[in-house]
């Protein structure tokens, strides 16, 4: 409603900027909420002095709150799912109470954790060079209308846009096109989407930040065209915007200016991960994946660098949990992935298990609980960028367990 209110003021007021940058307050405040609660709150437990063993008591009830997640979504009897369910709700309740203690004992805990601001225009552009353009998407669902903020270093606009009824259909399309190879399909709702979503954009411009919204974010927006299409009648000849510029994604803006704050003073190093086979779970074999750890160890190793390669039986989940992740720079796992966009806490990458305690599926609860210090995260496995679509919080799926758990960049 917010976002909305400003347009309309922006529409009768002397002073258009000015209620246009409200706009776009509003629409990063709903946008980045719970986000920034939860990356301010792993930053506060790392900057606050809180205690190690308290801090691996959170841990604990926060794992336990996942495993009990798990095994409800495993269709258990109904004696058994009453059990879970009183369990879960004692577990939440304890975690609740144990982090109003840690707020209460530990005040500086509280500060970091919820003492975080949206970022302005203003701020955002001097965190910008000459060639980067941050463009943000927000859906006011209620009204229909799609307004996109677009920022660059010395620019700032707002555009205000219905949204037509064959938007959904179309997001639908191009996701379908590329896994059904159907080019007519592609060309026409690409086209249409490129309409709506890419703004004109500065002949100087080389570098697209994008922050998606909604069912914005379960698209590959570098796919769409820089263009009106002429003639182009194949994959390879349309205008994509990845041929003029590098894209990127983030989950808010106040992640652009969280950028670059960790300091990696060790030389990179990288830990690679390859199960290759997964018996277990029944899914096709990756001989591919090991060659691709392989290669890129042989990159580490001609120059001296620091590497820890585990494939085939050594890619094993307690080992991984075991492992000092936040010892290296770079993290690659080339595994099976599955995003469960109904239940995002039960999304996951597969790996291997020896042990009775472990099921060899790295869960985004797990994740979460991971300590990284990673510049890159890579998932080299399937749907793995996607997730469940919350009003005010985005996608949740692997990437933002990973970004709480501490990676900075995320492919």
């Amino acid at each position: 409603a917010g976002v909305g209110f400003a347009f309309e003021a922006a529409d009768v007021a002397p002073n258009k900027k000015h209620w246009y940058e409200r706009a776009f307050y509003f629409a990063e405040k709903s946008k980045s909420a719970v986000l920034l609660e939860a990356i301010s709150d792993s930053r506060a437990k790392s900057f606050s002095g809180i205690p190690t063993e308290l801090l691996e008591e959170e841990k604990r009830l926060n794992g336990e709150i996942a495993m009990l997640t798990q095994k409800l979504s495993s269709k258990p009897s109904e004696s058994e799912e009453k059990y879970l369910r009183e369990m879960k709700f004692t577990l939440n309740q304890n975690s609740k109470n144990f982090i109003r203690e840690l707020e209460t004992k530990f005040p500086a805990y509280y500060n970091l954790k919820f003492n975080v601001s949206t970022p302005s225009v203003d701020s955002l552009q001097h965190k910008l060079d000459e060639h980067t353009s941050i463009i943000s998407y927000f859906i006011d669902e209620k009204n229909t209308r799609l307004y996109i903020f677009q920022i660059t270093q010395k620019t700032f606009k707002a555009i205000s846009r219905a949204i037509p009824t064959n938007f959904e259909r179309d997001i639908s399309g191009l996701r379908n096109s590329l896994i059904y190879n159907q080019l007519d399909v592609f060309k026409e709702s690409v086209a249409r989407l490129s309409a709506l979503l890419v703004p004109k954009i500065s002949n100087n411009i080389s570098n697209l930040v994008f922050l998606p919204t909604g069912k914005v974010s379960i698209i590959p927006l570098e796919s769409l065209f820089s263009r009106k299409l002429r003639d182009e009648r194949s994959f390879d000849a349309f205008p994509y915007l990845l041929r003029k510029f590098s894209v990127r994604y983030e989950l808010a803006a106040a992640m652009i200016l969280q950028k670059n704050q960790k300091i990696h003073e060790t030389s990179p190093s990288i830990f690679l991960c390859a199960p290759v086979i997964f018996e277990k779970s029944q899914l096709v074999a990756l001989p591919g994946s090991e060659l691709e750890v392989n290669e890129i160890s042989d990159l580490f190793s001609g120059r001296n660098l620091k590497k820890v390669v585990l494939t085939r039986q050594q890619a094993d989940e307690a080992k991984i949990k075991n492992t000092k992740l936040n010892d290296f720079t770079y993290l690659h796992f080339a595994t099976h992935g599955i995003v469960d966009e109904s239940n995002p806490e039960l999304s996951r990458i597969f790996l291997q298990t020896s042990s009775a305690d472990e099921d060899g599926m790295l869960y985004s609860g797990e994740i979460f609980n991971l300590n990284l210090n990673a510049k890159l995260v890579t998932l080299s496995a399937c749907q793995t960028g996607l997730g469940k679509i919350f009003k005010g919080e985005g996608v949740i799926g692997l990437s933002r367990a990973l970004v709480y758990a501490g990676a900075e960049k995320i492919l």
